[in-house]
């Protein structure tokens, strides 16, 4: 009788191929959103520019919560992936709950990307009934999907990049380390804005870009080299098994 193993080579592939995925599809998200124009997107928190932009480029809006959406997705089957792979190993506590808390990330940027696509249609045809309610509408949206699930979500998954990469060390793979600091940068300014009492008055506008910045650039690139450096990983172990 023969057992199949906890992990195959197309498993792995797959694997690191969700991962690539992930992070190609939530950088897109984030360019669909602003691809209009920043003038047209005006202030995400304004009700009245975010109806205006809905009712010109709502498709873009569509866009961006799809390409969220799939890029949640994508995390789920990398991560579960992921500790498929690492079931059999001596993987470190820290691997794994930062896998499981990964999948947690993943569900909720789903949520937010659903909630984008409803958008488009729902607030569209509740400000035709009544503008003001069309506005209560978005901030719905925005408070519920934006600043909530996709929030939380971005926070979850820079603290995963970081505690990942850390776990992952012990495994041989180095660059998702390196590509951790950007994720690290942004979490040391949430750190800082949750500890220092007075941190945003010494926050300028650049320094808050810097923050945006590490974040939106940081986790996609994070992840597709976390999924470059699993594909490199499964080739160096076919070459010393052939060797």
């Amino acid at each position: 009788m023969t057992t199949t193993p906890v992990e195959s080579a197309k498993h792995r592939v797959i694997t690191a191929i969700s991962w690539i995925i992930a992070g190609l599809a939530l950088l897109a998200s984030s360019i669909a959103e602003f691809a209009p124009g920043t003038a047209l997107r005006g202030d995400g928190d304004n009700p009245a520019d975010s109806l205006a932009y809905l009712a010109v480029a709502g498709r873009a809006y569509l866009w961006s919560g799809a390409l969220m959406a799939i890029g949640g997705a994508a995390l789920v089957i990398g991560a579960v992936g992921r500790l498929r792979a690492r079931a059999g190993s001596a993987a470190s506590m820290l691997t794994q709950v930062a896998l499981v808390f990964t999948i947690i990330s993943a569900g909720l940027l789903i949520g937010a990307g659903v909630l984008r696509m409803q958008a488009t249609g729902t607030v569209d045809h509740i400000a035709s009934l009544d503008p003001a309610w069309g506005e209560a509408a978005y901030l719905a949206v925005q408070m519920a999907g934006t600043q909530g699930m996709m929030s939380a979500g971005t926070f979850i998954l820079l603290a995963v990049a970081v505690t990942l990469s850390i776990g992952e060390w012990r495994t041989g793979m180095r660059a998702p380390l390196i590509a951790a600091v950007l994720p690290a940068i942004a979490l040391a300014f949430l750190f800082g804005d949750l500890l220092v009492p007075s941190f945003e008055s010494f926050t300028t506008e650049g320094l808050f870009l810097v923050y945006v910045g590490s974040a939106l650039l940081g986790i996609p690139l994070w992840s597709a080299v976390y999924g470059v450096s699993q594909l490199v990983a499964r080739r160096e172990r076919a070459r010393a098994h052939t060797g």
